[in-house]
């Protein structure tokens, strides 16, 4: 393995330990720092990877997810007392996931074990959201929550496959 990945992979290591902790002890201010801190070192290695090896394509879209996903981290760290600030992250995070759908499907290949791990993610997707729709307050909620969590299941199963 190179050098720079395993510095790239201890910083970002050291970052989530610092977050999760300043987040357990309610040390706002910090999270709030380091939150955005840990996709940023995340989004390095794609992009080393795209130096390094000159195929673009996959690290470009890895890091865009990347991106994407730090905007629904950023927005989700405002804690609305309504949740109002879900319906934006939720926005980026979904588009998060389409990424991560481009990026993985040129390597995708279908096995038949792969209906082992996709049968248990439909059920309790279906479980859920019998279980939780009369909480859902807007009819966007009600057909965006099957939407995100249909997208996030395929990206899942591609990434597994």
């Amino acid at each position: 393995m190179d050098l720079t990945v395993i510095i790239l992979s201890g910083v970002f290591f050291i970052l989530l330990v610092l977050k999760i902790i300043f987040s357990i002890r309610k040390m706002k201010i910090l999270k709030f720092y380091f939150t955005p801190m840990v996709t940023l070192s995340i989004i390095c290695l794609p992009l080393y990877y795209l130096f390094r090896s000159g195929e673009g394509k996959y690290a470009v879209l890895v890091a865009a997810a990347l991106v994407f996903s730090l905007a629904g981290d950023i927005i989700n760290m405002r804690e609305e007392r309504d949740n109002s600030h879900l319906y934006f992250s939720a926005f980026f995070f979904l588009f998060t996931h389409f990424f991560y759908i481009n990026a993985f499907l040129p390597g995708y290949s279908f096995g038949w074990w792969q209906i082992l791990v996709a049968l248990p993610v439909i059920v309790l997707l279906i479980r859920s959201y019998f279980l939780f729709k009369e909480k859902f307050s807007s009819i966007l909620l009600k057909i965006f929550i099957p939407l995100y969590s249909m997208v996030v299941s395929v990206s899942l199963i591609v990434a597994v496959g």
